[in-house]
């Protein structure tokens, strides 16, 4: 039977789309991207299977501790409560919340929550990015992955929102940088095709939107386990 799941936060749709390709019917909350916000959403008990989304991780970013110019946040913070308060309103089956590794323990009344941190290069991608995902159940559900036995011979770096756009790369911890790669390269790398646009968006737009998504390989990776597990 097909599953009903709720997207939080979806921005374009990169972790909606791992799904989607498993047979999930995904229907997509409010974004500020699009002129939402999920500060006015609320939702009805019991009509979802599971919620998946990944609030803002400004707040937890390393790359926060090495601008100058940034400023102590609070808005990651809330929108992970607000993300928590349409769980509860909610009450799905089971939830997955994807962010940084920095991003702290959630807790939710009623579910037992799994941390998880994974690199789209286990998964087949050819980039190395690791995010982190915490995956509540109402049943403690097991989840196993279907990991690849063999990992790409190409290893690249993460696809980070700054270069897609703003032309360049940067590696925070000796703070180096470098020329961004080629547009259809970064799609590539985050499991996009080559060809994939965004024609109403300014290209500095497009490239945040696009760096800021889940890797699709890890999407996909997580839809399949979670497809498993849940059957």
């Amino acid at each position: 039977m097909k599953q009903l799941v709720l997207s939080l936060f979806p921005g374009i749709g990169l972790l909606d789309r791992g799904f989607e390709d498993e047979g999930f019917c995904v229907v997509r909350g409010p974004d500020l991207l699009w002129g939402g916000d999920i500060r006015l959403f609320s939702t009805i008990p019991g009509k979802f299977d599971g919620i998946i989304g990944g609030p803002p991780c400004q707040d937890f970013s390393p790359l926060a501790n090495i601008n100058p110019k940034a400023k102590a946040k609070t808005y990651g913070r809330a929108m992970l409560a607000e993300m928590k308060r349409v769980i509860l309103e909610a009450e799905p089956a089971w939830f997955l919340i994807e962010n940084v590794p920095r991003v702290p323990d959630v807790e939710v009344d009623g579910y037992h929550v799994q941390r998880f941190r994974l690199d789209a290069h286990w998964f087949g991608g050819d980039q190395r990015r690791r995010r982190d995902f915490q995956f509540g159940s109402k049943r403690a559900i097991l989840i196993h992955f279907d990991v690849k036995l063999f990992e790409s011979p190409i290893t690249e770096p993460p696809v980070m929102a700054s270069e897609a756009a703003h032309g360049m790369r940067v590696f925070h911890r000796n703070v180096e940088y470098q020329p961004s790669r080629p547009w259809a390269k970064l799609c590539s790398l985050q499991g996009l095709p080559e060809d994939f646009q965004l024609p109403a968006f300014t290209k500095a737009k497009a490239g945040e939107a696009v760096g800021n998504g889940v890797p699709v390989h890890l999407a996909r990776a997580w839809a399949k386990a979670i497809k498993v597990a849940t059957e």
